[in-house]
């Protein structure tokens, strides 16, 4: 499918007759998205005093519990910013859109957006659901 054909209106629901119009992210859009955020994980990590690391690794068996044990919503694995510039494509709002605006949307209707682009429960996802619940 050629997602830039797929475009979406979602109404704001916080901000009365508002709406932002949003193509699908590609494959290639979402790859982007995930290298962006790995590279700001990466200098995250970076940024860390060696003390902090030190505890860290002699801690990482119980981070590692934690982390199977803590659901991740899918979402976080993309930079949102790289995602809304490539997938807005047009908003109600008096100021004509640009990229470079995106950055000014608030947090909530950030991940009003966010939540449509990336669903936390994928089509594979809720089809292997489906299968599982249906009795023989």
């Amino acid at each position: 499918m050629l997602t830039s054909k797929v475009t979406t209106r979602i109404e704001l629901p916080h901000e009365s007759g508002q709406w932002i119009e949003v193509r699908m992210p590609s494959a290639w859009i979402l790859d982007k998205a995930r290298r962006a955020q790995r590279q700001q994980s990466i200098a995250m990590i970076g940024a860390l005093d060696a003390s902090v690391l030190a505890a860290w690794q002699n801690n990482s068996s119980k981070i590692e519990q934690l982390r199977e044990d803590t659901p991740v919503e899918r979402s976080e694995e993309y930079d949102w910013l790289t995602l809304l510039q490539e997938c807005i494509t047009a908003w109600s709002y008096a100021e004509p859109f640009e990229k470079e605006l995106v950055s000014d949307l608030d947090e909530v209707t950030v991940k009003v957006v966010i939540a449509v682009l990336v669903p936390n429960k994928t089509e594979a996802d809720q089809k292997n659901a489906s299968r599982r619940s249906t009795k023989p």
